[in-house]
């Protein structure tokens, strides 16, 4: 049932004479989803900038309105003195409905404007955080996991310091999959799943997770739960980004199981560094704050991490 459904949620893109393709190998140096992400960002920027062109336009509107009130009040001002018993409370009516309607409109100019920029400065927010993690991400996991496979091949024979390169690979292209698949898959998505401006970075910090866990925390990857839920937090079953990283999710695993050591995806906290400038933390959150829950796994082989956790940390207490 799991190939039969993969197979239905594949995209038929024309790639290549035949239609048929192989799943596209990961950038392990993110540079595909990072021009993404700026192209987006600039996307943003020229939004933001018609919003200003829009704000100018209407401070022409009411120069002009109060250019053509003071033409009014003149002339009433010329009006024969016999009539100003009777022409003045219309005078004073005028003027009112004159102030009111022009309260009103700015008060919705202000709504308005206040509402179109509350819709770009979030996303740009989201980008610069995504942005920064991706910069850094692979070249800290790389750093590390040169460090721990170093250290395990003084202390051990050529046969098993072969098969911990193995896994230190398999450790380090799920890494790649995690800021390459995951993270794009989950921010398209997150916009919608925010709750609250003090919160924001909650929701798609437990998706991320939730996903993570059904693809390699358990036995099996739990294929059924992807298809039922994912749907429901705006991820389509048919996107190719997720097709994508169900291929390449389920071929880590068949890597991993055939090198034959023991390992796990592990989201126990005892693998989070106890210093928090040690840690990796999600977008928005402090090292220092207390750990919530655990984001994205550490890839223990024989009781070692050779990746580290991603934490999700908050002063807030759910």
């Amino acid at each position: 049932m799991t190939d039969a459904w993969l197979k239905e949620q594949q995209p038929n893109p024309s790639e290549g004479a035949s239609g048929a393709s192989a799943p596209r190998q990961a950038d392990p140096y993110g540079q595909e989803v990072l021009a993404a992400v700026l192209a987006e960002l600039g996307a943003l920027s020229v939004r933001l900038t018609a919003q200003s062109d829009t704000l100018r336009t209407v401070n022409k509107l009411l120069a002009e309105h109060d250019r053509t009130l003071g033409m009014l009040l003149s002339a009433i001002a010329r009006v024969d003195g016999t009539m100003t018993g009777q022409v003045l409370p219309g005078i004073e009516q005028i003027r009112t409905s004159i102030a009111e309607g022009s309260t009103a409109v700015l008060t919705s100019v202000d709504r308005t404007l206040t509402r179109q920029m509350a819709s770009v400065v979030d996303p740009i927010d989201a980008l610069r955080a995504q942005v920064a993690e991706l910069r850094g991400g692979l070249a800290r996991y790389e750093l590390d996991l040169r460090d721990r496979l170093a250290d395990m091949a003084r202390n051990r024979t050529d046969t098993t310091t072969q098969r911990h390169r193995e896994y230190g690979e398999i450790g380090l292209s799920f890494d790649a999959l995690y800021l390459q698949r995951v993270r794009p898959l989950v921010a398209n998505a997150e916009p919608k799943l925010r709750r609250n401006r003090a919160e924001r970075w909650r929701p798609g910090a437990e998706l991320v997770r939730q996903i993570l866990e059904a693809l390699f925390g358990r036995a099996e990857a739990n294929l059924e739960w992807i298809r039922k839920e994912l749907p429901r937090q705006g991820i389509p079953a048919d996107d190719s980004t997720l097709w994508r990283l169900l291929k390449e999710a389920l071929v880590l695993r068949e890597r991993a199981s055939s090198v034959g050591l023991a390992h796990e995806w592990s989201f126990d906290d005892r693998w989070v560094p106890h210093e928090p400038m040690n840690r990796d933390v999600w977008a928005g959150c402090t090292a220092e704050d207390p750990i919530a829950f655990v984001v994205k796994p550490a890839f223990v082989v024989e009781g070692r991490a050779l990746t580290k956790p991603i934490v999700f940390t908050s002063t807030i207490i759910h």
